[in-house]
């Protein structure tokens, strides 16, 4: 069953340095466009996320502003050239296949960049946000999913507190991108995966 509601779902944080380059597989910007045709009044979300061997990934960046159609497909464009930059050919952007999402992948493809509008996954009871948030916690628990410092990632407390207090967060437009992020990521369930050996070693911190 799903945690209570009323405890903090999220709870574990791993903390590891940047990957080395050679050892990027993808990388993913996705985005959650809070945006309806009617509505585009909420924030919209962006979490970058690296894949990494042996089922592992480090977030790289989260970022949240409030945008009409048209600024977050500049914004959109603008962020996807300048990680590509950094690692190319391995950047990809998707988006939650629900209104305005859908819209932002189509119009990014128009202008060549790799974008897929993607559902979110359908194996929890409900797809509410509270019951597909509690499917992939495994991913924080198990250290498959590392941060950076916090000094050297000025937006991991913002990103962290939101977190940390859904759902009685006052937005949970982070948590949507992270969700639909590993969902993504992760399509299958991985359990007792191996460690990742490379010139890293993630430090677990339970902060």
């Amino acid at each position: 069953l799903p945690p209570s509601a009323e405890a903090a779902l999220f709870r574990y944080w791993n903390t590891a340095p940047e990957p080395p380059i050679d050892q990027v597989i993808r990388v993913r910007q996705v985005w959650d466009t809070a945006m309806t045709k009617q509505s585009y009044s909420s924030y919209s979300a962006m979490t970058e996320w690296l894949e990494l061997p042996n089922h592992h990934v480090w977030q790289r960046n989260a970022f949240r502003h409030k945008y009409d159609p048209t600024e977050l497909k500049h914004q959109a464009v603008k962020m996807f050239h300048k990680t590509e930059e950094r690692y190319p050919g391995k950047t990809m952007v998707n988006t939650e296949k629900l209104g305005g999402g859908e819209q932002l992948a189509a119009e990014l493809r128009e202008l060549g960049i790799p974008a897929k509008a993607v559902p979110p996954r359908r194996d929890v009871r409900k797809n509410d946000l509270i019951n597909r948030a509690s499917s992939i916690l495994r991913y924080f628990e198990s250290g498959q999913v590392s941060l950076p410092e916090r000094g050297l990632a000025p937006w991991r407390d913002e990103y962290e507190e939101e977190l940390r207090s859904f759902p009685d967060s006052d937005n949970n437009d982070y948590v949507a991108s992270t969700v639909l992020a590993l969902e993504i990521i992760f399509p299958h369930a991985v359990i007792d995966i191996p460690s990742y050996e490379f010139a890293w070693s993630p430090a677990w911190a339970n902060r």
